[in-house]
């Protein structure tokens, strides 16, 4: 038995264990972090260097606009490139993180290249050594997979803190049964009974948490398809600073330091790098000041909660607030308006605190209890009267739709996007596989191991299934907390499994065989010693059954650890196999022809023609998910990209593919001199048209008529096509010389590329109007916020404006359609006396008969001389009128046609003012109705005044612009 007992003394041994355990740690880490790194390489080594999808391209633009211009041009930048004609207002409309960060990462390539070059070639004279820098694309396709594992590394750092002794040295019953019973303020910290009951002091598992929560995180799929190489996204490039805010923030709340809340200005300046790159930045916000709330409320108020929380709700908003695109957001809308309640509860309590010790009367908890309530019940009272305020902005359609049954917008640009949907149960157990079995019991030993910290992870788990299953983008949030979880759970049961295993290895050995106890201190938590003894002496037991029931007992251990690292090493494999599916970029596809594998590149393949064979200022037409494929590969003008920010813009771009050949033609030749078609693929535009032709009749009625599934446009199950397919322009560009009868107009369309495998189409337009694109080209006829402003949006062309004088205006949050939904004209006697435009048969009755009368005054002035006397006159009047209401009606709900018949009647309507210093054009602005906004110029309307809180129509612009997460 001498080599059982030099075994038995190398584990007494703390120093050797110690080394054991540090290069298991170091082996860990560096096997879940090179497995990541693989995994999210596999489409780099298949495919190269490419971009994915859609967005990343438009990011893969920007990011070299802003590395060849710099800062300063980037955030005036008003692209014309794309939205054509109307172009796009980049630098105000964009989450500059994304670009700003990736061109810091790649000038600090670059000089680490010159550097290392410079002392090859001048030092050591090796010019065959030197290197080459990545080019943006290379650094863009990279970004996305240093992300991931800079978010998995900060994933262990969270569960590491969530598991320290420190901030977990309660249960959550002792702690709630303490409350009850002794009334405490929150101070007390119940210790684990197992720990005062146990011969020795529990080693905590932090470390091994951490290392075992990065590895799920680096292979999580939800993360994995978020950060695979070349996925340029946003969300792919915001995880690791909305990790490492959440991480300051808990780092703030640690225990037994009292100086840690100073963590929380870490945490403001990292929530300001998650404002600059996603939208989701509500989330973080609105997390850590539910975490603040909840605590507050098990009466866990302290003066570090209130400088913790108050020094990144001040920081971090300040800084959010200084990026273009969001503004004042945090202060104005409702969805962020909470943060700011528990900013001001946290200010109260520490008031109310003050008070109580200066007046002694801290132990009147009757009291103390009533004030606290009656100081949240005002809060309450606050919030229900500002959310009703002109001031603060409403819910936005997708924020309101978590908190609402999922119901369509009547948008089916918004509606289609299989995101925004909720989520089912089947969409967990494949994108989180193992993770959901390891969360519940993770959250068990939460429960078991409780404290501030780990009351957030519970408050981050509800949050994020909350919304992921309302819409399944928000899946994203799902896999980080998943994966903490399922490491601390773990990390837990295998340290309690080794240990076990250690402590049997005694079993057996005779008395004299036992190692001599010797006193040894060791580190709990790191850094706090306390002596124990080595081993206790086991006692000469001969009975065969108590050492029989001691080695069932260490083979159970041993078989239950074996299940544990069989249960990673399953959930790794799993990650594997779905990462596989997810290495396709989507331009780029590998599929079987002819029994071999080959690479379809069609879509890139019809780029580089189109930028090597078509002129500089061509202009491309084709559905609006592959423009920004063509903005960024071909540098033409695209007519519409994959946002979503101007829906009439992308119904005109459907009408043209819907309609007839020759409506479609003469709608076409007057933007655009090529159209490209997607003509296979199980995803071709055909595929789409029913889609289409929706998003077209949402705008254009006459599309689908009464359908408004526009079901007309299907393809029977034979594959016949309807009627109206038929007709349409796209079916006969799809179609064209492939289908039996169908041919294009020659007259009208020329086609002047295939690619290899007949994916793309591309169609040059036979006489284009000349004048209609040199109109757009013209500085003179574009719309500038402000003389000198940066900001220029293009027009449509006169003569492409005569041609949609019928149809609606869907612009709105509900996109209901309203009293002018018809298309019929507002009649003159409406706009003589407004009291007319209720549609009411009784109202049309009582304005025939006369008995309804135009108010006095209200006829005489408005029915004077256009002069500058009269104008003046008509604007400094303001009250409410029925020609104010009925103005108002006709901004925001009617047509371009309605605006124009009403100032033809009565053109000093356009200078009528509301009580609150407000007119059409304010609302036009408001409501980002360009073609209205140009018909009040031409009726010397001045955009440059203020209302009664000095706000200039521009101004309502800007805080009206509502971007969407991408």
């Amino acid at each position: 038995m001498v080599w059982k007992r030099n075994y038995l003394r190398y584990l007494d041994d703390s120093t050797y264990l110690n080394r054991l355990k540090y290069c298991s740690w170091f082996l860990c880490s560096h096997f879940y972090l090179l497995l990541g790194y693989k995994a999210r390489t596999l489409s780099i080594l298949e495919y190269g260097r490419v971009i994915r999808e859609y967005d990343p391209y438009f990011n893969l633009r920007a990011t070299e606009y802003l590395y060849k211009n710099g800062i300063r041009k980037f955030f005036t930048w008003m692209d014309d490139k794309s939205w054509y004609p109307l172009g796009r207002p980049v630098g105000t409309t964009i989450y500059p993180g994304v670009q700003i960060a990736t061109c810091t990462i790649k000038m600090f390539i670059d000089a680490v290249c010159k550097c290392y070059n410079f002392f090859m070639l001048y030092i050591l004279g090796k010019d065959k050594w030197t290197i080459d820098t990545m080019s943006v694309n290379d650094v863009c396709c990279f970004v996305p997979i240093w992300a991931g594992l800079i978010g998995s590394i900060v994933t262990g750092l969270i569960a590491y803190e969530c598991t320290i002794t420190c901030n977990s040295e309660y249960t959550l019953l002792s702690y709630l049964k303490s409350r009850i019973k002794k009334g405490n303020k929150g101070s007390i910290h119940p210790s684990n009974k197992r720990n005062q009951e146990a011969n020795a002091p529990s080693y905590n598992p932090a470390v091994e948490c951490g290392i075992f929560a990065m590895g799920m995180m680096a292979m999580c799929p939800t993360n994995l398809m978020r950060s695979m190489g070349g996925g340029y996204d946003n969300e792919s490039v915001v995880m690791p600073f909305m990790l490492t805010t959440f991480y300051f923030w808990i780092r703030s709340l640690r225990g037994n330091d009292d100086l840690s809340h100073s963590f929380s200005i870490h945490a403001g300046i990292s929530f300001c790098a998650t404002a600059s790159c996603w939208g989701g930045y509500i989330f973080v916000s609105n997390l850590i000041a539910l975490h603040t709330f909840i605590l507050i409320l098990m009466g866990r108020f302290t003066e570090k909660l209130r400088l913790s929380y108050s020094m990144f709700y001040v920081l971090g908003t300040y800084l959010a607030t200084r990026i273009s695109v969001v503004g004042y957001k945090p202060l104005q809308s409702l969805e962020q308006i909470f943060g700011v309640g528990v900013l001001l509860l946290c200010q109260l309590l520490h008031q109310f605190d003050n008070y109580d010790t200066q007046k002694n009367i801290g132990g009147n908890k009757r009291k103390k209890n009533q004030v606290r309530l009656l100081t949240i019940a005002l809060l309450v009272g606050l919030f229900a009267v500002v959310s009703t305020s002109p001031i603060f902005t409403p819910l936005s359609p997708r924020i309101r739709s978590i908190f609402l049954k999922h119901q369509p917008t009547g948008n089916p640009l918004i509606d289609s996007v299989a995101e925004h949907h909720p989520a089912d149960a089947s969409v967990y157990f494949r994108f989180l596989q193992n993770l959901c079995i390891g969360s519940p019991l993770g959250i068990f030993y939460i429960l078991e191991n409780f404290g501030d910290v780990p009351c957030f992870l519970l408050v981050y788990t509800i949050s994020a299934i909350f919304l992921s299953l309302k819409m399944v983008r928000l899946l994203i949030l799902v896999g980080p907390v998943a994966s903490i979880l399922t490491g601390i759970a773990m990390g837990r049961i295998v340290c309690f499994f080794i240990f076990k295993i250690v402590d049997f290895s005694w079993i057996g050995m005779e008395e004299d065989e036992q190692v001599p106890i010797v006193p040894k201190t060791y580190s709990n938590d790191h850094g706090k010693k306390k002596k124990k003894q080595s081993r206790e002496k086991i006692p000469n037991k001969s009975a065969t059954g108590t050492f029989k029931s001691n080695h069932t007992s260490f083979i159970l251990y041993l078989v239950a650890l074996v299940a544990v690292i069989t249960f990673n090493f399953l959930y790794l494999y799993n990650s594997i196999i779905l990462g596989r599916t997810l290495t396709s970029p989507g331009i780029v596809e590998r599929r079987m022809h002819e029994g071999q594998i080959v690479t379809v590149d069609d879509y890139r393949e019809a780029y580089a023609w189109i930028k090597s064979g078509t002129p500089e200022d061509s202009r491309i037409l084709a559905w609006y998910d592959l423009g920004f494929h063509i903005s960024s590969m071909t540098d033409r003008r695209s007519f519409a990209d994959g946002n979503t920010w101007n829906y009439e813009h992308v119904a005109l771009l459907a009408r043209i593919l819907t309609s007839s050949e020759e409506e479609g033609y003469s709608l076409a030749r007057h933007i655009s001199d090529y159209i490209l078609v997607s003509a296979g693929g199980s995803n071709d535009d055909l595929a789409k048209i029913p889609h289409i032709a929706q998003i077209a009749n949402n705008v254009y009625p006459h599309i689908c008529g009464k359908d408004i599934d526009c079901s007309g446009f299907r393809l029977s199950p034979s594959g016949r096509p309807s009627k109206l397919l038929q007709k349409s322009l796209l079916f006969k560009l799809h179609s064209n010389l492939l289908v039996e009868g169908v041919t294009i107009n020659q007259a009208f369309f020329k086609e002047v590329f295939r690619s290899k495998f007949g994916r793309v189409r591309i169609y040059k337009i036979v006489d284009t109007d000349e004048e209609s694109k040199a109109w757009v080209d013209d500085p003179r006829n574009r719309f500038c916020d402000a003389p000198g402003s940066w900001i220029c949006r293009g027009q449509y062309p006169p003569a492409l404006r005569k041609l949609l004088r019928n149809k609606i205006s869907p612009q709105n949050d509900n996109f209901n359609h309203s009293t002018f939904s018809d298309g019929d004209d507002v009649s003159t006697e409406q706009v003589r006396n407004p009291q007319c435009m209720d549609s009411s048969t009784a109202t049309e009755q009582r304005c025939a008969s006369g008995e309804l009368k135009q108010r006095p005054g209200e006829k005489d002035e408005l029915m004077q001389e256009v002069t500058k006397e009269s104008i003046a006159k008509i604007s400094k009047k303001w009250e409410d009128t029925d020609h104010t209401t009925m103005m108002w009606n006709i901004i925001t709900r009617g047509t371009v046609a309605d605006l124009e018949n009403a100032l033809e009647n009565v053109p000093l309507l356009a200078h009528v003012r509301s009580s609150d210093g407000r007119g059409p054009i304010w609302w036009a602005f408001e409501h980002q109705k360009h073609d209205m906004v140009q018909i009040l110029k031409q009726h010397n309307v001045n955009y440059n005044q203020k209302d009664k809180d000095g706000l200039t129509p521009v101004d309502l612009l800007s805080l009206s612009q509502n971007i969407e997460w991408i």
